[in-house]
């Protein structure tokens, strides 16, 4: 209406209604369909997550619920299920439940993870570079695990990969955006193709930038950032001397990071951020929180490049 109200003789645009349906408020206490929720995670106008816990056994679990129900996401979120209902693996966020609550508004059940994200788990400890390849190795594992399921997560970043307080071990969560790998003769491969590129641009791979056919390959890339960040401290495109997205699009399909061993120097760097900000990088104190010097830290990584 108020783009009606503003020039009359233009066009609205027409969103069919499933797309405006967002889930009800909700309040600590309601119970859905036998789970308890207790407090909020996470929201944003896509899904949000609340801690939650079973009435009877009080297992604890996250609750994701669907805000966005338009077409492709609910696609999306009914996919996500149905992947994670196939996995079993320690290092994949454990299915518990699925369903609708009483308005209608579809919700996944994992374990509740109670973690951080795997870099600010391995700084908090001052882990090694060392300890830091361990870290990620059942990461790798889980990835190449999805991967025998022919899914690819799509989204992988430090704040999909929580590292669980009990047992330091990392949990690899949100399969919002994965995608199934179909043979071309499927009558399925429909269910596999998008218009919107769904992505986190500073963890997307060249082949998603360029709208290119996804393969394992995309979650591999995106496994070396998150390894990159976790090795050097920044992101491996933080120092892009024009910040912006379509500046990091150019340089994630034509130049690619710098070796990680060059990104320590032995003083501070002004480095821009890929939203415009700017943050100085203390080689010091990134090789403090691994146990090291910057010197030591350009060794080792160097043996690593």
């Amino acid at each position: 209406s108020l783009l009606a109200h503003d020039s009359p003789s233009a066009p609205v645009p027409s969103i069919p209604p499933a797309s405006l349906a967002t889930a009800p408020r909700r309040i600590p206490g309601t119970v859905i369909n036998s789970w308890r929720l207790i407090v909020p995670l996470m929201t944003n106008r896509v899904s949000d997550v609340w801690c939650a816990e079973h009435v009877d056994s009080q297992t604890r679990a996250a609750v994701k619920f669907l805000q966005d129900q338009g077409a492709n996401r609910l696609a999306r979120f009914e996919n996500e299920a149905r992947y994670l209902a196939r996995f079993r693996h320690p290092n994949i966020a454990l299915f518990l439940d699925a369903g609708r609550d009483d308005d209608g508004v579809p919700y996944i059940v994992t374990k509740f993870v109670d973690g951080q994200p795997i870099d600010d788990f391995a700084d908090q400890r001052q882990q090694t570079v060392t300890e830091r390849l361990e870290l990620m190795l059942p990461v790798c594992d889980a990835v190449a695990y999805s991967h025998r399921f022919l899914v690819v997560h799509r989204d992988l970043k430090p704040s999909n990969i929580l590292v669980a307080a009990a047992d330091s071990q990392p949990v690899l969560l949100d399969f919002g955006i994965s995608k199934e790998l179909i043979d071309a003769d499927s009558s399925s491969v429909g269910l596999t193709q998008t218009d919107d590129r769904p992505m986190t641009p500073a963890f997307a791979s060249p082949e998603q930038v360029r709208g290119e056919p996804i393969t394992t390959a995309t979650d591999v890339y995106a496994v070396g950032l998150v390894l990159y960040e976790l090795l050097t401290g920044h992101h491996a495109y933080s120092a892009a001397a024009h910040p912006g997205v379509e500046h990091l699009f150019d340089r994630i399909c034509q130049s690619g990071p710098k070796a990680q061993s060059e990104v320590i120097a032995f003083s501070s760097l002004p480095l821009e951020e890929n939203d415009g900000s700017t943050k100085a990088i203390e080689p010091r104190l990134i090789a403090a929180l691994r146990g090291c010097s910057p010197k030591q830290l350009r060794r080792q990584l160097r043996r690593i490049d």
